[in-house]
């Protein structure tokens, strides 16, 4: 080696995919992939009956706000529910009836905020 050429520390890489070293604790392929929370058949007919319904479940500690706004962190921020942050993605199975039927604003509500995350979904079964 020249020794008036410096060594390149590192090797470039085209490839900017992190290593699983590189992430964030409770992020990446160890995580299994989803918890699915299946409340089809059960009476939901008020935000209380949903949360009441999804508590035990999703480990949702007895100080949970009981609100969107603590929905929201618990699905998307975590932090909150060791149960939820042990899997990649939280997957809500409901009927479209009582909370989640046609043309109930909370439903619509509830159902906005899993629209908005990117580790929760809501799938609601419709039935004919």
């Amino acid at each position: 080696m020249r020794e008036d050429v410096p060594e390149e520390p590192h090797a470039p890489t085209d490839d900017l995919t992190p290593g699983t070293d590189d992430l964030a604790p409770g992020v990446g392929p160890d995580l299994p992939p989803d918890l699915t929370v299946d409340l089809r058949g059960m009476p939901l007919d008020s935000l209380d009956d949903f949360w009441d319904a999804v508590a035990g479940p999703c480990g949702l500690p007895e100080w949970f706000g009981r609100n969107l706004d603590a929905w929201w962190d618990t699905i998307e921020a975590r932090g909150i529910s060791e149960v939820i942050d042990a899997h990649g993605t939280l997957v809500v199975r409901a009927d479209a009836a009582g909370l989640f039927a046609p043309g109930r604003p909370e439903g619509a509500r509830l159902a906005s905020v899993f629209a908005d995350a990117s580790r929760a979904r809501l799938e609601v079964e419709r039935h004919a």
